[in-house]
């Protein structure tokens, strides 16, 4: 981590370093990123929690319905209320008003932490008008909408999240991680254990895996450094 922003303070590596090294307990930082990102593209300074919410619940429930771990705790009541929503079991605004509430307790707070302490860079700062609360964006989040590498950081977000809900639903270290040289960039795991083997012949893709590596590589090709679009699969000129 500390190699990865050493002589390095552009606004892409330290966007990266949140979701790439950032402490996972949920997987609410890897929405929220993905909500200052899109906040990011208007021209709107303050944002308050009422607006955050439907943006933030969205891209939540994007992951709710793959039946995957979001959380390592046993219980959260904004997760209670995502699951009760897919469900239908509740209504659009109910949902709201609970993302509202408790949605952001801790993910406010906690996104600009790194290991070892915090960015220097805050891509916004908590807020307040009148008696509405909310977050104040800073130009840091609009140049950052404005980088060539932009498409690039969204898809490894959602690269990352799905690296992490995946070892949280899996929970076995046993995997065996290969590549099918018939089947053109194809990565996939495979269970270790004999039983497993026995068992199962499913395979399980990691071919996303790739998303997050980019941003590891901080977007640059490993060998002759130039800028990778990993969105159309290109080397930009």
């Amino acid at each position: 981590m500390n190699n990865f922003l050493d002589n390095d303070d552009t606004l892409e590596s330290s966007f990266r370093s949140i979701y790439l090294f950032g402490r996972n307990v949920a997987t609410y930082k890897f929405a929220f990123a993905k909500t200052i990102l899109e906040l990011g593209e208007q021209n709107k300074s303050f944002v308050s929690l009422e607006e955050l919410s439907p943006i933030f619940a969205r891209y939540m429930l994007e992951h709710i319905g793959n039946g995957k771990r979001q959380i390592t705790s046993q219980s959260s009541k904004f997760m209670s209320a995502l699951n009760l929503f897919h469900q239908n079991q509740i209504a659009w605004e109910q949902l709201l008003e609970v993302t509202e509430k408790v949605g952001f307790n801790n993910v406010i707070d906690a996104f600009h932490n790194i290991p070892n302490g915090e960015l220097d860079i805050r891509f916004y700062e908590k807020s307040i008008q009148g008696k509405t609360l909310g977050i104040m964006l800073t130009d840091s989040i609009y140049l950052l909408n404005a980088s060539s590498q932009k498409e690039n950081i969204f898809s490894e977000i959602e690269g990352r999240w799905n690296l992490v809900e995946n070892a949280w639903t899996e929970r076995n270290p046993k995997l065996e991680v290969q590549f099918d040289t018939d089947l053109e960039q194809f990565f996939f795991i495979k269970p270790m254990t004999p039983q497993q083997f026995m068992l199962s012949h499913e395979r399980i893709n990691l071919t996303s895996a790739r998303k997050p590596l980019n941003g590891y590589q901080k977007g640059k090709c490993f060998y002759c450094y130039r800028p990778i679009s990993i969105v159309y699969g290109t080397i930009e000129m």
